[in-house]
């Protein structure tokens, strides 16, 4: 999934985020709540 990945790298570079934990999980689905919001 690298649109997520994309999406948690962006806000925090300094923190590293397991990709599957639960706070990366949060973060693509706020990045995806962006996306629909601007189509």
């Amino acid at each position: 999934m690298p649109k997520a990945l994309k999406g948690k790298i962006v806000g925090r570079e300094k923190k590293v985020i397991h990709p599957y934990s639960r706070r990366a999980a949060q973060i693509t689905r706020e990045a995806h709540k962006q996306e629909k919001k601007e189509k």
